[in-house]
C-alpha cells in the first residue's frame, strides 16, 4: 500500500488542506516558511517512530490567527484538530498481521469518513467518537484468528488518523482519538475499527522513516524492538554463526573482568558507605550488559572520511546519505512490503555531484520489490531533485499573498499535448524550474531575463527588488511558449504577468485566447489587416545579406541551387515560393507602434486591444522588440558586440561597473509600468 491522500485540518500554519499522493517519488517544493515541513511533521505524528498520543501534541501545534482587539493583539487558537492518511492499493501478505489477537469493526459503516470541499477539509462525526461510545455486543463485529487473515484481504483503502478537541485551556483539557478505518473491496462504505491501534498493527500494512530537515542520528537511528533500525540490527546479530557467537561470550566474559579491576576501588568504597542503608550484595561496573544477546544494541557506526569518528560528528548530508542506504537495506533485506521514505532537504549539505547521486539511490529505493512499489516524499529547493519526476507528483506548497496559511498546488497533464508534458519537463532541468519557488512570475521572451532587475532596481532605488519580493523573471525561450507557461502557472496558483515584442500582435498571440477574458479575435483580425499596409518595407542590406546571402547558411545554398535550376530550364521553380515565404519574414522590417501613429482609426482599435491585454497581464511593447528601446548610447556601447543576448550582457557590465544608469542606455517607461504593476501589492 501506499500513502495516497493526506487530510489536514487546523495542524500549525496549515487550517484545510487535502494533499493527494502517487506511488513512487512525489516532490513537495515551496519557498520557506510555505508549510512544507508541517506537511512531513503531520505524516510523521501518524505514519512516524512513535505512535500519536495526547502528549504529542501542545496548543502551539493548532492552526493559529492573530487578531488585534482594541489595540491589544490576541491569538487564537483552533479548538479541532484533524490529520488523516489514506494507504490505498494492494493489501500486503505480512506476517505480521498474525500476530494481531483481534480486531473489532464497526458493524454498519459510513458513506464517507472525510471530504474536502469549498477548501474545507469536511469530518464525518462518527470519526469524533471515542470507543466506549460504541456498544460492543451491538455495533462492533469481532475477528480473530483466521478469520482475522481473511478479513484484511478484503480491504483496499485503510485510513489512520488522529482527531483532538480542546475543551479547556490547558494542554490535559483535550478530547484525543487515534483511530483506524477500513473500506472493503465489496461496497462503498467505511468503517471504524477498534481497540487502540498498536506499531506492530501499523507497520504491518507500511513502514515508514521519516527524516527531518534537521537530522540527528541518535533519533533517526534509534535501537529499540519497535525501531526498523533495532530490528535491522537484530536480525543481523540473532543470524551470526555459532563461532562468533561463541567468540563474543569468551570476549564479553573478559571484557567484564577487566572492567572489575578498573573500577574495583571504587566499587568497594561505595558499598562500604551504603552497607547499612541498601540491602545488597554487589556493586558492579560494566561496558555491556548481562545478556549477549543485547550487546548489539551498543553498536555505534562510525565513519573515516579521512578521520575516524562517530555518525553523528560527521556532517548532514553525509549522516543522510547513510541513514537513508540503510534504511533500503533494511526495506530490501528484511520488510519486503510497501515503506514510505519521506525526507526534508536531502540536498543540505550536499554538493551538486552528491545531489545527483542521492537522487538516483531515491528513485532505486521506489524500485527495490517487483512485488511492492515503495514510496518516496521529499521537500526540497533542489532542481536535482525535480529532474525524473513525473508531472502530477510535483505538488507546490504556498502561502498565497497576505495570508500565513498553507496552500498545496499540483500539476495535472489532463488536457496537456506531449509537447506541452516534454516543455514542463525541460523546465524543471533548467534554471526556469526557480519559478516553482515565486510568488510571481513575469514572462519574457528573451534578454529582457537580465534587463528587468536592472530596471526594478532602479526604479525602488533597492538592490535585488524582484529577489526580495519573491518575483522571478522566467525566459520562456520564443512567443510560442508563452501558453505553456501560462498555464502551468495558473496550475500553481501563481501570479504572471507576459512582456511579449510587438510582432506577437501579429503571429501567435491567439495562442493565448484562453488566458485573456473577452478574448476579441475580430478585433485582432481587425488590426492584423490595417498592419498589412506598412510591412512592405525590407530591413538594411547589410541585415538580409547576413540572414539569407550567406553562404554558409543551408537556406542560402538552396535559394542558390533553386536559382541554377531557373536559369538552367528558363522557367519557374515552384519550391521558390515556399523558400521565400519562409525567408521573408526574417528581412522584413518589423511594423511598432509608431508606424501606425498617423492612422488614427488603425491607433485607436490597437490602443483599446493593448488596453484589454494589460488588464489581463499581458504587455506589448510598442517600440518592437528590447533592441528597439536602446537609446543611441547603447547602440555606440555595444556596436562591437556580435549577437542579442551578448548585447544585453554587455549592457549589465557597464551598469554593473556604474558606469551609467540603465536609463541612460534604455528607454525603460514601457518595463517601468510593468514592474511597477507585478509589484503593486493587492
Amino acid at each position: 500500500m501506499f500513502v495516497s491522500d493526506l487530510y489536514i485540518k487546523n495542524f500549525r500554519s496549515i487550517k484545510d488542506i487535502h494533499v493527494s499522493f502517487k506511488e513512487g517519488k512525489n516532490i513537495l517544493i515551496g519557498k520557506n516558511n510555505a508549510g512544507k515541513s508541517n506537511i512531513i511533521k503531520a505524516l510523521d505524528l501518524l505514519l512516524g517512530e512513535k505512535l500519536p498520543s495526547k502528549s504529542s501534541l501542545d496548543i502551539k501545534d493548532f492552526y493559529a490567527v492573530e487578531r488585534e482587539i482594541k489595540g491589544n493583539k490576541k491569538i487564537d487558537y483552533a479548538n479541532e484538530m484533524f490529520i488523516a492518511v489514506k494507504l490505498s492499493g494492494k493489501v500486503p501478505d505480512s506476517n505480521t498481521f498474525q500476530e494481531i489477537k483481534i480486531i473489532r469493526q464497526e458493524r454498519f459503516g459510513i458513506e464517507y469518513w472525510a471530504k474536502f470541499e469549498n477548501d474545507k477539509v469536511i469530518i464525518h462525526d462518527q470519526l469524533k467518537m471515542d470507543y466506549d461510545e460504541f456498544d460492543p455486543k451491538r455495533d462492533l463485529d469481532k475477528f480473530e484468528g483466521t478469520d482475522l487473515c481473511y478479513w484484511i484481504r478484503d480491504k483496499e483503502e485503510v485510513i489512520f488518523y488522529i482527531y483532538a478537541n480542546r475543551y479547556g485551556s490547558d494542554d490535559e483539557d483535550m478530547q484525543f482519538i487515534h483511530g483506524m478505518l477500513v473500506k472493503d473491496k465489496k461496497n462503498e462504505k467505511y468503517f471504524r475499527c477498534f481497540p487502540t491501534i498498536s506499531k506492530k498493527l501499523r507497520d504491518a500494512f507500511i513502514t515508514s522513516s521519516i527524516l527531518p530537515a534537521f537530522r540527528d542520528p541518535s533519533n533517526q537511528l534509534k535501537i529499540t524492538n519497535w525501531t526498523w533500525y533495532g530490528k535491522l540490527l537484530k536480525s543481523l546479530w540473532d543470524n551470526k554463526n555459532k563461532e562468533v557467537d561463541e567468540e563474543i561470550k569468551k570476549q564479553s566474559e573478559m571484557i567484564k573482568k577487566l572492567t572489575d579491576k578498573v573500577f574495583e576501588d571504587t566499587a568497594n568504597d561505595i558499598k562500604s558507605k551504603l552497607k547499612e542503608l541498601i540491602n545488597y550484595s554487589y556493586i558492579s561496573f560494566r561496558m555491556l550488559p548481562n545478556e549477549k544477546d543485547d550487546i548489539y544494541k551498543n553498536v555505534s557506526i562510525y565513519i573515516n572520511d579521512g578521520i575516524e569518528s562517530q555518525l553523528s560528528e560527521k556532517g548532514s548530508g553525509l549522516q543522510s546519505a547513510l541513514i537513508i542506504g540503510l534504511f533500503s537495506y533494511y526495506c530490501s533485506k528484511l520488510h519486503k512490503c510497501n515503506s514510505l521514505l519521506a525526507v526534508e532537504e536531502p540536498e543540505l549539505f550536499l554538493h551538486p555531484h552528491a545531489r545527483r547521486m542521492l537522487s538516483n539511490k531515491l528513485d532505486e529505493f521506489v524500485s527495490l520489490d517487483d512485488n511492492y512499489k515503495n514510496q518516496v516524499i521529499i521537500t526540497t529547493h533542489s532542481q536535482e531533485f525535480i529532474r525524473n519526476t513525473e508531472i502530477e507528483n510535483i505538488i507546490v506548497v504556498r502561502k498565497p499573498e497576505g495570508t500565513s496559511e498553507t496552500k498545496t498546488f499540483s500539476l495535472t497533464n489532463n488536457e496537456r499535448t506531449i509537447q506541452e508534458i516534454q516543455k514542463i519537463k525541460q523546465l524543471l532541468w533548467s534554471k526556469n524550474s526557480e519559478l516553482f519557488f515565486a510568488d510571481k512570475v513575469i514572462l519574457v521572451e528573451g534578454g529582457e531575463e537580465y534587463i528587468i532587475p536592472l530596471i526594478a532596481d532602479f526604479i525602488f532605488e533597492q538592490t535585488g527588488i524582484l529577489d526580495k519580493r519573491n518575483i522571478s523573471v522566467v525566459k520562456v525561450g520564443g512567443k510560442s511558449q508563452f501558453g505553456i507557461y501560462m498555464a502551468l502557472l495558473r496550475d500553481l496558483g501563481i501570479d504572471y504577468f507576459v512582456i511579449a515584442d510587438f510582432d506577437y500582435l501579429e503571429n501567435g498571440l491567439e495562442q493565448i485566447a484562453e488566458y485573456i477574458d473577452g478574448f476579441n479575435y475580430n478585433a485582432l483580425s481587425e488590426i492584423r489587416a490595417g498592419l498589412q499596409k506598412y510591412k512592405s518595407d525590407y530591413k538594411k542590406s547589410k541585415e538580409i545579406r547576413k540572414k539569407i546571402l550567406d553562404p554558409n547558411q543551408a537556406d542560402a545554398k538552396k535559394l542558390c541551387y533553386i536559382l541554377d535550376d531557373m536559369c538552367a530550364k528558363r522557367e519557374f521553380n515552384e519550391d521558390l515560393i515556399s523558400l521565400w515565404e519562409y525567408l521573408r519574414p526574417k528581412i522584413s522590417k518589423k511594423t511598432n507602434y509608431n508606424d501606425i501613429k498617423g492612422d488614427e482609426e488603425l491607433k485607436m482599435k490597437v490602443d483599446r486591444f493593448l488596453d484589454h491585454l494589460l488588464d489581463n497581464n499581458v504587455m506589448i511593447l510598442k517600440k518592437g522588440e528590447l533592441e528597439d528601446y536602446y537609446k543611441d548610447l547603447a547602440r555606440e556601447l555595444t556596436k562591437e558586440v556580435k549577437g542579442k543576448e551578448l548585447k544585453v550582457l554587455k549592457l549589465l557590465e557597464i551598469v554593473s561597473h556604474k558606469r551609467y544608469n540603465i536609463s541612460d542606455l534604455l528607454d525603460i517607461s514601457d518595463y517601468k509600468e510593468a514592474i511597477l504593476r507585478v509589484t503593486e501589492t493587492k
